[in-house]
């Protein structure tokens, strides 16, 4: 249509072909909980300034780290001087997987994959980022399911310094009465409770 435009799709594919990337791979943080470690793969974008400061990006369900709200967001972001990395979530894209890797496990595992990728952008332990950086200069932007991964994940660590979020999910529970509404419409709110004791006793 005439009121569109491809201008930015090709102002981000010729930045992002004039410029390095790498996939680097990496483990999640181990949890305290008897959670799965899994081996992460992520989109490591540096920026020019190997002392830039540095961004995890975390996509949301369903999603991986090629998809357009992330790979948007890199972009803009070393566009103004961020070096950024892109992880996916263990059962999504090339990264690992927990169990048979069909399961949604929102607040059990994803916040230790946001946190593995912050502690590999923090520490940079195979020299592939160009150094350690300093905590304080690495934060977390995350979309939808990962920006739920991402608070939970700020909310553990308290050197994290900053986390921008792109329409989290504040309360599973609304997440289980959208998709009970698209079940039982009216009837939905009189079987959330029900609905996330099931959940809980079978997850």
């Amino acid at each position: 249509p005439g009121c569109t435009s491809t201008y930015l799709i090709e102002e981000m594919a010729a930045y992002n072909s004039g410029h390095e990337w790498e996939l680097v791979t990496f483990p999640s943080r181990q949890g305290d909980a008897n959670q799965e470690t899994a081996q992460l793969d992520a989109w490591w974008l540096p920026a020019e300034d190997t002392e830039a400061p540095r961004i995890v990006i975390v996509h949301g369900n369903n999603k991986n780290f090629n998809d357009w709200t992330v790979q948007l967001s890199a972009y803009m972001l070393r566009s103004m001087g961020f070096a950024v990395l892109v992880p996916n979530l263990r059962n999504h894209g090339s990264s690992g997987s927990e169990g048979d890797g069909s399961k949604v496990t929102w607040g059990w595992s994803y916040h230790l994959d946001v946190l593995g990728s912050w502690d590999y952008a923090v520490n940079d332990p195979h020299g592939k980022l160009g150094g350690t950086m300093h905590s304080w200069k690495v934060g977390l932007q995350g979309y939808g399911m990962g920006g739920f991964a991402a608070m939970v994940a700020s909310g553990l660590e308290p050197n994290i310094p900053g986390v921008f979020l792109d329409s989290p999910i504040f309360d599973p529970k609304d997440l289980l009465l959208f998709s009970l509404r698209r079940i039982l419409g009216p009837l939905a709110p009189a079987f959330v409770d029900i609905a996330w004791l099931l959940a809980n006793k079978l997850a």
